[in-house]
């Protein structure tokens, strides 16, 4: 089944607005959890909401390993195996807690990183969910 990547979207980090192309690697503008958890992508005039339906890329209650295998095939991912289990990750970005939404006819899949709070998210992409 082919999966077409979007190439062009907004995100929207609870302040301000920002073009990506392909994927976007940055500082969240407020750390404040009542602006980021506003968070949410633009395709078109589809506004997909970053934390109300995501999921984490692990094998538990959302996943199993045939799954997250052909998840990460077909969305460019690593799988991963450690002591937190078996889960997904990018070569090109250090987190081991990716999450992804299937939501308005798209996939989006992201990651945030922090040290005491979530400080920065990485979007690995927006693809149309078939």
């Amino acid at each position: 089944m082919d999966t077409k990547r979007i190439e062009n979207f907004i995100f929207y980090d609870g302040i301000k607005e920002i073009a990506v192309d392909k994927t976007y690697d940055n500082w969240l503008t407020s750390l404040n959890y009542d602006d980021y958890s506003k968070a949410f992508i633009i395709v078109n005039h589809d506004k997909i909401k970053l934390f109300d339906t995501a999921k984490e890329l692990k094998v538990g209650q959302n996943f199993d390993s045939k799954e997250l295998e052909a998840i990460s095939e077909r969305y460019n991912l690593l799988l991963i195996d450690n002591e937190r289990g078996l889960r997904c990750s990018t070569k090109s970005h250090f987190s081991e807690r990716f999450y992804i939404i299937r939501e308005n006819g798209f996939v989006v899949i992201y990651s945030l990183g922090g040290t005491k709070s979530f400080e920065s998210i990485y979007l690995h992409g927006v693809w149309i969910y078939p």
